[in-house]
This record gives C-alpha cells, structure tokens and sequence, in this order.
C-alpha cells in the first residue's frame, strides 16, 4: 500500500463523519499564486444557468405557505411524502437475503415535457428518511443503464437537525444509534432551485450538502474506446458530451434512471420452539421506510402527494402489482405513461422515456465477453497438489454489475452439478462408510466486524472506527437455463450478480458475518468452519435436533427453512454453522443445477487489504504467489473441500493451514495473468467458472512475462466507437493517434456547491499496463507510482500533478486493466466536512458534486481542466517496473469540440 497514497482507504471509507461544508469552504491544500493567475484563471470557465430563469408557473398542488421553519419541518409528513416500495434478494437476480432494497424509478425526459406542455416550473426531488437500525445503509443513483453513478454511504450522510437530535449520524464512530436520526437527501433533475425560497421551504446547506446530480451517467465501461478486443457490441455506448448536452448517438446528460436505499443486515427475529416447531417474531426495529417529495425549484416549496396523483394529476405512477402497465402506444394513452416517478420500472413494458434495456444488454454483452484473468490453477486435482487448493474457483465479477451496490465487491464460484451428484453417491470424497455421501466445508477467517445492529435500548454497540470491515455475506443459490426465444433485455434490479436478465438466478439463503459460529479456542482470530450439505446423511451429532445445537435467528435468511417453516435454516454446533440444502427442495434446490455462490464484502477499511476488492475485476482469487497456494484474500477467501460428514472432528478445530494474509493484493512479480477467450457466441455465465480442465467455462491459468507498456491513445468521450470512426487505426503505438481527444468539461451549476467542473473522464487504452497491487478498485489515490497525470496549466495558468503536493490532487481510478485504465483525472483532495472536523471526505464513499468538483468557484486553487492546457499521462507497469516510454502528452480541446 506504500505505493498508492489513498484517501478512500482509510477508515473513512465506513467511518467518515457526515457534514459536509459548502464548495466555498472546503479546505483545499493551497499553494502561492501570482495576483495574475487569479483573473486568467476567472476568465477560464464560463458557467451556463442549469435551466432558463423565464417566467413560470408554480402549480396548484404546490404548498406555497407551509407552518414549518424549514423544508424537512415542513414536508417530512405523510401529506408530501411518497412511500418507496421495498423489496429483497428474493425478488431481485440473485441478490442478498439479508438485504432491503427500496427503489423509485424517474423519468427526467417526462418532466421536461410536462413543463413544456404547461409552462410549469421544474422540480427536484427530496428524499427523506429515518436512519435504519442495520449495519449498513446507502443511497444511489443509477442512470439509465442501470449502472450506479452517484452515492452516499451512511456515514456520509449529513443527518437533519431537529430539536433534541441535533446533527446526530448513527453511522458514525462513536454515536449510538437512538431511532430517531433523520435525514434529507436532494437530488437534482437538472434544474437549480432559486436563490430566495418561500419562507419554511428554505433546505439548510448542510443538508444540501448531501445533493445527488441525476442527470450525470456512469464514467466508465465504455467499449467505444475498445480498440484491442475483437468483440464488442455493436451498438454505440451513449455517453455523456463535454457540453452535457444532447449530443450524436443519443449522448448527453443522462434522462432517466432510478433511486436505491439498500441496507444491509436489519436485526434478527425472535423464534421461540424446538426444531419441527419454531414461531418466528418481527424484528423490534424494522427496516425504516424512506420517502420521496416532489419539490417546486422556483419556489423551494413541496407539492401535495395527493395532488401529483390520480386522479388530479400523474406525475408519480403507484401502480399495484396486479394492475396492468399502461399502455402507451394507445392513440390516446392513459396520463401515468408521462409520469416522472414511478414506484415500478416501466421500462420493460416498452413505456417510452425510461431506462434504456438497449445501453443495458449491451452491457451485459461487453460483460459477458470480457475475458477472465487467471494466474494459476488452484483445483485439488492440479499437480502438483497445493496445501490451500480450492474446489472453488473464485473470481470477482465483470465490471458492470446490474444497478449494483457502489461499496460492495462480488466474488463468484460455483459447485458443478456432476460434483453434486458425487456428493450424494458418496465419489466426491472419501468416505469412512458406503452410502455416507459428501458435504462441502468452507473455512476461512472472518475481518474484525461491527456489532451492529443494535437492540432497545441501544446502548449495547456502535461502530468504534476500528473494524476491518463493515459487512460480509455469502449468498448459495442456483440458476435455471433460460428459457428458448427469450430476448436477454428484461428488466434488472439491485445487485444483479449475475449478468442474467432472464431473471433464472435463484439465492436460496444467505448468510451474514455474524451467522457464523467462530471457532472457539482460536485467540480471536475469528476462524470459521461452515458445512453446506446437499442431501447425504449427517451424523446425528450435527444435526439440529441433537443437544446443544442453537438455531441462527440473525444475519440469515430465509431463517425458517422452507420445506417446513417450523426449522432453521441455519444452525450452529460445536463450533459449525450447518446448512443442509436438502431443506430447501420446496424453494427449488436441486443438484441438476450447479450450485452458485456469491460472496459479498462491503466498505472495507484502509487498513484492510484481503477484502473482495483487492481482486481485479473479472480475475480469479487464487494466484500462488508464495508458492503456497496463497490469493489475493489470503485466509479471508472461503477454502471448500469435499469431506465425510462422519469424518469431521468434534468440535470444530483450527483449521490446519490456511493460506496467508502475506499473500492479500500480492500480484506475481514480472509476469501477467493468462486469459480465457469468450465470444459473442460462446459468452461467460459468471459465477460459473471452473478450474481447467472443465469443458464448461473453464479458466485459463497461467503466467506470462510482463513487457513494458504502451500507451496508444488517451480520450475523454467518444460518441461513435473507435472501431467504426477509425478502423483498426488507433490500435497502435505511433504518435499521433486519431484517437487522441481530451476535451474540457463544461462547468454546471447546482444549489449546494455553486459552479462546479465535472472531473475529466478519461479513458487510457494501450497494451502491457500491467494489474494494481495492493489496491482496490475502485481507488482514489492522489499519489501513485504507477500512474501519473501532469496539466501544465497553459491554457488556464493552474498547473497541478497527482504525483506532486503542491497543488494536490486526486485520481479517481474505476478500472485497471492490461490494457485500458479508466479514472476521473483530476479530482481535489482535502475536501472536510464540519460534523468531524478534520475528517476528510473520500469520493468513494461520497460520489458527489461535494468531491467529485474540479475546480472551486474561485478557479484559482483546485485541480482544472481548461483549453490549451497540456496533460502528459504516465504509467508503469507494477509487475515489470517498466514504464511507458516515450509518455503521450495531449492539448485539451475547447469545450464544442465535436466528440470522436
């Protein structure tokens, strides 16, 4: 980690404070400046008004004269507010059990008609809430690809001030949770509101702080600048345009797209009875429903729910599951098609100006035909035999996860449906007695957790700072094959894992960290032994109805099993945690599948580096660095075998070996993973894959010598991909590239930072770059040996480096791989907020205006992007130490520059 300066890898990342002062105070690294600078640097930006400050009209539904001192004290009640529907893992694609998702979808391009149609001014939304007593909470904003752009973790909410609760966030190290804690989060439709609201509508700048721009989209996987691999979609990626307006092939700001709250682990049920007879209690504090108010810009007052719903007006669609979508090809059709919220996604009904299921599955396309990465075979069965082989082949997923969540990583592996069958037979394992059959056992170490979620009266646990990580979850479950003729374009929903939008992924039970009994004797090392079984015999000993076993009533879920509703799924005994899928035949389980499992870690700390996000995207764990079986996660990767239940010790031990924490981010020194080739045809089915030699999806493991990169070109947007614009042209070396393009962003406008620049994206594409150690991904790094940007300034006299700290800034680097690197260039660091003071805020955790501003309204300290300025990219290949020579050096382009 000595070679990536982090600021997002701290314990900031799930422990920040909340407040977060106005662009006009943030505390900035400042360095001496010429008084000249000062007015070159004012004329460098000129700022367009987010929308035409004409004449409008305020609506009737609007409440122009409310009795509160303020926004949330006037409109957080049930007269403005709109519920938002929840949901969980059983009803999203293979999604977390212990998970609540609450989701509204949005149509911006509907609410830009509506005004038109009437002159009505525009809106904003507000969502409002009271913290969840849950481990973990986050608010996102996905765009119309359904890809997450903006986000908020918990601890980055700024709460609401209300009398006796001032300012207090439970996420915060140090604060208990009270059930009380509120919060309001505005999200922006494009449209700023004015600058004098009507008496008691008025929202405090801190809790404006906590703004969301819906109108910006996703900043990287995009295959228009793929130059190098021989499939991608065929359909152009719609991205943004400097100007972020509407542009060719449909790019531009974004349009339509939905809003997430997910939390994470709510407190357990209380269950009473003996196995074959338990009764199961709600939770004594369930997860907290949010709400979404519709808010009037020109006036900063909230409109009357019941006015912007049937039957005076249907700005916001509430339809029941049982009523029909409307159909909006009809000559006259029904007012819900030009809503502008909808509690469902309407966009696989074919209802016009939603989400775009086009942009979707050819992500899911470009997902699926990206290859995996693999160093080396860690099946059993490989020679030699390693002490940490895995019959699982873990890997982290593609890039593009289905509106997914922006803190978490997903490792994937499955068991094949011929080494089910072994189980049962009993050929999987060897076995003490005929007809025993087999059971797989996972071990591994859990990261030092919370322990949280708290109970009445809250004064047991909060989060100290000090935890490694702030949740994990493994989730088993299996997958149908997709029905014939049926088009992969249906809808998606939170935390598809699988890149299968024919909604046949299926999670039968997920568990939690704190679901696992931890191996006693173990000196706080937090070791654990599950036994997944899937059908054989178990010894009466480790069965439920034995003495001694203790059914697991949290962090599990389904907690009953579903064959009986009367057993627990999950049980704990001298020291296992047992789950025997055979109770779940009723919920589908079969061994004719493969089993699938999902293995999920959230806001890892900076002092952490085994987490999931320490593995690239799309590369298997397992790499043998050490030469003793070691991965990227060390002892914190689940390690499965085939054992004889009847073999097992009593209790549960120490496991013998388990590989390193060394190993954790450790890439083999001078040399690059081998890949496997998927096709158009022959697509990957992540998590389904196996170590070779499988003849389905197998990997392809191998090392090869590292080279000395080459970086071919270097581009912010492209509207038409490469390969259409250029041929195969720009799949070279040689300066100058055609497909060299960095154009300035313009600056936009929002109420809680003023005038603020968009950070570059910039796309890197070239060959031999080599994979990041030591680091997750995403990273925020302001210093790093590997990669270096450098603006001279000469277009705007604001010259900054991240690899220099006079002035500093910070890289926001998305994706790394051996031949293209995408990242926001030039972000600043050093953004504090008032809740801590002195702590600093990550854009990691806060995908915000707030961090992800290049340039402060004065234009004359920060990290800008202007024309005639002169960026010189860097790289050094981290496994071979090489660097790319000669660097590429590249004018910024005025903002109008038509996009490649």
């Amino acid at each position: 980690m000595g070679e990536l300066l982090s600021l997002a890898k701290t314990a900031l990342r799930f422990a920040s404070g909340a407040f977060r002062i106005r662009q006009s105070f943030w505390r900035l690294l400042q360095f001496p400046l010429l008084p000249l600078l000062a007015v070159v640097a004012a004329a460098c930006f000129l700022a367009a008004p987010a929308w035409a400050q004409t004449e409008c009209i305020v609506p009737a539904g609007v409440d122009t004269k409310p009795s509160g001192t303020g926004f949330f004290a006037s409109f957080a009640n049930s007269t403005y507010e709109i519920p938002i529907p929840s949901g969980n893992g059983t009803n999203v694609n293979f999604g977390d059990l212990n998970a609540t998702y609450f989701q509204m979808f949005y149509s911006i391009t509907n609410l830009n008609t509506w005004m038109a149609a009437h002159n009505y001014c525009p809106v904003e939304l507000i969502l409002v809430g009271t913290f969840s007593d849950v481990r973990y909470l986050s608010i996102t904003d996905n765009d119309m690809h359904y890809a997450a752009t903006q986000h908020l973790a918990d601890a980055d909410v700024d709460p609401v001030g209300v009398p006796g609760n001032s300012y207090s966030n439970p996420f915060t190290p140090g604060i208990q949770y009270s059930g009380t804690q509120q919060y309001l989060v505005p999200i922006s439709l494009g449209y700023v509101p004015g600058s004098t609201p009507s008496p008691g509508c008025s929202i405090p700048p801190f809790e404006e702080d906590n703004l969301l721009d819906a109108t910006q989209r996703h900043l990287s996987m995009d295959w228009n600048t793929n130059v190098g691999q021989s499939h991608t979609p065929t359909v152009a990626h719609v991205v943004d345009t400097p100007e972020h307006t509407a542009g060719p092939n449909n790019s531009g700001p974004n349009t339509a797209g939905t809003i997430t709250v997910r939390s994470y682990l709510a407190p357990p049920l209380r269950c009473t009875g003996s196995p074959g007879s338990v009764t199961c209690s709600p939770q004594q504090t369930p997860v907290q429903q949010p709400y979404m108010i519709v808010r009037d810009v020109q006036t900063g007052c909230a409109y009357n729910a019941a006015w912007l719903e049937p039957p005076n007006n249907v700005l916001v669609y509430l339809p029941p599951h049982t009523t029909p979508t409307p159909n909006c090809a009809l000559p006259f059709p029904p007012k819900a098609c030009g809503a502008i919220l909808s509690t469902r996604d309407l966009t696989a009904q074919n209802v016009p100006n939603w989400l775009d299921l086009v942009e979707h599955n050819e992500h899911r396309i470009y997902a699926d035909i990206t290859p995996e990465a693999c160093y080396a075979n860690g099946s059993p069965n490989a020679a030699p035999p390693l002490p940490f082989a895995n019959e699982v082949a873990w890997a982290r997923s593609q890039e593009y996860v289905s509106t997914p969540g922006p803190d978490d990583s997903y490792l994937g592996g499955a068991v094949s449906s011929s080494d089910l069958a072994g189980m049962l037979s009993g050929s999987s394992c060897a076995q003490q007695q005929s007809g025993d059959g087999c059971v797989i056992r996972f071990r591994f170490q859990l990261p030092a957790m919370p322990d949280t979620p708290c109970q009445p009266p809250y004064s047991a646990c909060k989060l100290t700072g000090t935890e490694q990580l702030r949740y994990r979850s493994l989730t088993l479950g299996y997958q149908t094959p997709a029905p014939a003729n049926v088009l992969q374009n249906d809808v998606a929903y939170p935390d598809g894992i699988v890149p299968d939008t024919n909604n046949n992924a299926h999670p039968l039970v997920s568990l939690a960290d704190n679901a696992f009994a931890l191996t006693p004797g173990t000196g706080g090392n937090n070791y654990v032994t599950l036994i997944v079984n899937v059908g054989a015999t178990l010894p009466a000993w480790l069965q439920q109805t034995t003495a001694g076993a203790v059914g697991v009533t949290g962090g599990v879920q389904p907690v009953l099993s579903p064959n009986t509703f009367a057993s627990y799924s999950v049980w704990q005994i001298q020291g296992y945690t047992v789950v025997d899928l055979s109770q779940f035949s009723d919920a589908g389980f079969t061994t004719s599948f493969p089993l699938l499992l999902s293995l999920r870690d959230t806001l890892p700390s900076g002092t952490f580096g085994c987490s999931g996000m320490a593995v690239p995207f799309s590369m298997a764990e397992y790499t043998n660095e050490d030469g003793n079986g070691g991965g990227l996660m060390g002892p914190y990767v689940p390690l499965a075998d085939y054992v004889d239940a009847y073999s097992l010790p009593q209790p549960a031990g120490v496991p013998p070996s388990l590989p390193s924490a060394s190993s954790c981010g450790v890439l083999p020194n001078n040399g690059s993973p081998s890949f496997n080739s998927p096709t158009s045809q022959n697509q990957l089915d992540f998590p389904q894959q196996y170590w070779p030699p499988s003849a389905t999806y197998s990997l392809n493991c191998g090392t090869v010598a590292a080279a000395s990169p080459q970086i071919y070109f270097a581009a912010t947007q492209f509207a038409t991909p490469a390969t259409t614009e250029f041929g195969q042209s720009c799949n070279t070396a040689a300066q100058p590239n055609p497909c060299n393009q960095i154009v300035e962003q313009s600056l936009q406008t929002t109420e809680s930072s003023g005038t603020w620049q968009p950070p570059l994206p910039v796309t890197i594409v070239g060959t031999n770059f080599g994979f990041l150690p030591s680091g997750s991904l995403p990273l925020a790094a302001a210093s790093s040996n590997y990669l270096e940007v450098n603006n001279d300034g000469a277009g705007c006299g604001v010259p900054w480096n991240t690899n220099n700290l006079l002035p500093s800034c910070q890289m926001y680097i998305l994706n790394w791989t051996n031949t293209s690197i995408s990242l926001a260039a030039n972000l600043p660091v050093g953004v504090t907020d008032l809740y801590q003071p002195g702590v600093v805020l990550s854009p990691l955790a806060d995908i915000s205006p707030l961090t992800f501003a290049a340039t402060p309204p004065t234009s004359t300290t920060g990290c800008p992007i202007a024309s005639g300025d002169h960026l010189t990219f860097t790289i050094t290949n981290p496994q071979s130490g090489a660097i790319s020579n000669p660097p590429i050096t590249l004018t910024v382009s005025p903002t109008g520059t038509p996009p490649y």
